[in-house]
């Protein structure tokens, strides 16, 4: 798939949204090998940059144990990044759920 080359070369100059669509890509396995933990580590390079929807993939990843042990602290802390210190009733009840 040619936007995977794409998405590498602009990951590899630091995009943000390049690292998140990699992710999704890696952890859906579109164009590549199916790869959960090559997706997680994208991300959270994405997460870091400040993409909500790279936080919202590890909050689930985080809550189910997807390719990781199942880990609710690691997943409050993604829902309440994005969700800017409120999360809605669904994540809440999630994260009532995971505990």
């Amino acid at each position: 798939m040619v936007a995977i080359k794409y998405y590498e070369l602009a990951a590899n100059n630091g995009n943000a949204q390049a690292f998140h669509w990699l992710g999704t890509y890696h952890y859906d396995g579109i164009g590549v090998n199916k790869d959960v933990n090559k997706a997680i580590n994208y991300f959270h390079a994405a997460a870091s940059m400040g993409i909500n929807g790279s936080m919202v993939y590890l909050a689930n990843i985080y809550l189910k144990g997807i390719n990781t042990s199942k880990d609710c602290n690691k997943a409050k802390e993604f829902i309440y990044k994005f969700s800017n210190g409120t999360p809605s009733l669904r994540w809440q009840k999630e994260l009532e759920d995971c505990y």
